[in-house]
């Protein structure tokens, strides 16, 4: 039994508060680190201790299967007697409603493949073009409509594209009855339907549940709203925990005004904030407080500790990307080293997964033990492995592996029963697919067509690849293999952000074969595709000393580290270019703060060290392209940074300047960045429309336009290119 003085001891103030506070609506405001999982668990045992309900009358929901677990672990510690059950996703608890309320129709869950290959079913039978309709996209827009509750008639059916995407949507549901199937999206959508369309079943559960808490309220979106809502319309007996600014995932469904109007949908909620942190130091939370503020969504909060000062943030300025994951990497072993820290305690964070492939041969080349966490090695990404399997069949044509994953890639109209013609043929022949392929005939014109293409391309490589590097080679494979072309649809977007993700991993491909080929004395495709193998092979992997995490921001939320690295700390990298590019000023504004919210997850992970890295120039599709440092940190104060790291690099008295210069200039949309020397761009450098200038990589080219220091030039054989003006020389 706990007694009120273990709640007393246990808690801070505020804490306590909010645990104590038992009647009516309670929005529960948990900064970083705060321990808002510990206020959960012991509210709802204060709840149980007192008798105020019975453990299943109590309803605890979260968002992962991770977080339901680990409550019901820590509360069955904290009460060993007691039975508690109903921690919950929102999913699991919808399960529970609708298998209560359908016994006699049961159902079946269809996860995302079962999704996708329903989706690709109805594309198929309505001769629609899988390209143009991929089934991956159809499935994120859907799923769209439905967190919003919106059905195909909310599809603006104005143009054919629209009118077969409403079709489709339609046609999925109406497949989905057929098979008695929910998908993860219905499940949220059925569960509330059966509170509305079932009153007797909806008041017995309504009654049931005296108190209902909702972990992770930034995250919820409109579908999860209104059930809870249906929930809690008899009672007002519920407690929402979350932190606006850890709001990242309006990409996944998340609406987070939600939270942001929890005190109009219940006017008589009371609001605690928890802001003592209990995982950083103050410079830390200094840094990330100074950071929010530049937020105007949000609700006000200031984190502090009582764990001191600690040490600054560590800002290190590299020359370019591969020197930034080097020197890491050296970082690591250095605190290593001096036995303060195991690999276990290290987090290199990044914002996008293509970012990973520099950390990842680094540690390689180091020897240092490493995961990837939530997403595969770089080289085992599908897109990569279709090129290097490209590039297999190109060293050698008798690869049956390598031609059966790439003959449909990208779609050449090949079918299965196509296929099979062509393994029954080489079979007879004794040669190899690929030779098969070559000698058959009998395809139709367009596959002919096609199939000429893919001979052309696999031979013309080859050839390149014997006379020329391996950069080259790539390079060319990639441009006319048209693999890339594949990501877009007709009218030139991205088919989702999945392949926003998929088109920068190719780009980061070519970006490995020319540093091999600036690295190596071997700079032939097969050194390359060698060496690629020898680094993938490698176990990387010490479970007795653990291992560095590499990740992305999005996937650390929920984490901590003793030492954490934030890298790539640029323009167009963090905040990422696409939250710039809204149609409007209000939704570019709205993308910005949540870059920054994400900025803020990657800050308030660290525990005793946190290290900022940005790259002076960065690889871009095999050329060396000039960066710009974040604007987010000319938000964080001088005095929360410690030092540079590389000595190359001038002196944080010049980044302190940069840091001015960006404050005076962040709201007027300009650009920032150091010249080779470590001096602040001056603004006075300017170019007129017209002028003929020349650049040290891109050679000459004339300005076509010139604002906010920089200038597009349309370079000599080497297209459009938005420069730094410092960068420019007139001739």
């Amino acid at each position: 039994m706990l007694s009120e003085l273990d709640f007393k001891n246990e808690l801070n103030d505020r804490q306590l508060e909010a645990v104590l506070t038992t009647d009516g609506p309670l929005l529960i405001l948990a900064g970083a680190g705060s321990g808002k999982t510990r206020v959960l668990m012991y509210k709802i045992a204060w709840l149980i201790e007192k008798g105020l309900a019975r453990p299943n009358e109590i309803l605890a929901v979260t968002f992962t299967n991770k977080a339901a677990d680990e409550m019901k672990t820590r509360i069955a510690k904290m009460l060993p007697e007691c039975n508690f059950h109903y921690v919950n996703t929102f999913h699991s608890f919808c399960v529970k409603v609708l298998s209560a309320s359908t016994k006699e129709n049961p159902f079946i869950i269809y996860d995302d493949s079962d999704k996708k290959s329903l989706i690709k079913d109805i594309i198929k039978q309505m001769n629609l073009d899988d390209n143009e309709y991929a089934p991956a996209k159809i499935s994120s827009i859907i799923s769209n409509y439905k967190n919003r509750m919106q059905g195909p008639e909310y599809i603006e059916q104005t143009t054919v594209e629209s009118i077969n995407l409403a079709n489709i949507y339609k046609t999925y549901l109406d497949k989905m009855a057929i098979n008695n199937a929910f998908d993860f999206d219905d499940l949220i959508i059925n569960g509330y339907k059966a509170f509305k369309n079932d009153e007797p079943f909806a008041d017995q559960l309504r009654n049931r549940f005296k108190y209902v808490l909702i972990d992770e309220y930034q995250d919820i979106n409109t579908a999860q709203y209104m059930l809870v809502k249906e929930i809690c319309r008899n009672n007002k007996n519920i407690t929402v925990v979350g932190d606006d600014d850890q709001s990242i995932y309006k990409f996944r469904g998340a609406d987070m005004s939600i939270m942001l109007r929890f005190e109009k949908d219940y006017p008589e909620a009371k609001v605690v904030r928890l802001e003592q942190n209990y995982r950083s130091t103050g410079k830390i939370l200094e840094a990330a407080n100074a950071l929010m503020t530049n937020n105007k969504m949000r609700k006000k909060k200031t984190l502090w500790t009582d764990k001191g000062d600690g040490e600054k943030i560590n800002l290190m300025i590299y020359p370019d990307g591969k020197s930034e994951a080097h020197s890491v990497v050296m970082k690591i072993k250095e605190l290593i080293k001096k036995g303060d820290f195991k690999y276990g305690d290290f987090a290199v964070l990044y914002r996008t997964n293509s970012q990973s492939r520099l950390f990842e041969e680094a540690c390689r080349q180091e020897g240092i033990p490493y995961k990837i966490i939530g997403a595969n090695s770089f080289y085992n990404a599908k897109e990569i492995k279709d090129i290097t399997a490209y590039l297999h069949l190109v060293m050698n044509k008798k690869d049956n592996i390598a031609f059966k994953r790439i003959i449909n890639v990208p779609k050449r109209g090949l079918g299965d029963s196509a296929i099979k013609r062509i393994e029954e043929f080489a079979e007879s022949s004794e040669i190899s697919l690929f030779e098969a392929l070559e000698e058959m005939i009998g395809f139709t014109t367009k596959q002919t067509e096609e199939i000429n293409k893919f001979i052309k391309l696999i031979n013309d490589t080859t050839e390149i690849a014997e006379i020329a590097d391996a950069y080259t080679a790539v390079k060319y494979l990639i441009e006319s293999s048209k693999i890339k072309d594949s990501f877009y649809n007709e009218e030139g977007e991205l088919i989702s952000a999945e392949y926003l993700n998929r088109e920068a991993n190719v780009d980061e491909f070519m970006n490995s074969a020319q540093d091999y080929v600036t690295t190596y004395e071997d700079k032939s495709l097969a050194g390359f595709l060698a060496n690629i193998s020898l680094q993938s092979d490698l176990d990387h992997y010490n479970e007795n000393e653990g291992t560095v995490s590499l990740m992305t921001f999005h996937l650390t939320k929920g984490l901590e580290f003793p030492v954490v690295f934030l890298t790539g700390i640029e323009e167009n990298i963090i905040p990422h270019f696409m939250s710039t590019k809204a149609k409007t000023q209000s939704l570019s504004l709205a993308g910005i703060e949540e870059e920054r919210r994400l900025f803020y997850v990657g800050i308030t992970r660290a525990e005793k060290l946190l290290f900022m890295t940005y790259a002076l120039k960065r690889m871009n599709r095999g050329l060396m392209d000039y960066s710009t440092p974040s604007r987010f940190l000319s938000e964080i104060p001088d005095d929360c940074i410690k030092k540079i790291e590389d000595r190359k690099i001038p002196p944080r008295s010049l980044v302190g300047t940069y840091n001015k210069i960006s404050r005076m200039t962040s709201l007027k949309g300009q650009k920032n960045m150091f010249d080779n020397s470590g001096m602040a761009i001056s603004e006075e450098t300017s170019f007129e429309v017209g002028d003929k200038v020349t650049h040290n990589i891109f050679g000459k080219g004339i300005v076509i336009s010139s604002k906010n220091g920089t200038s597009k030039v349309d370079f000599i054989g080497k297209g459009t290119k938005t420069i730094v003006n410092s960068f420019l020389s007139k001739i």
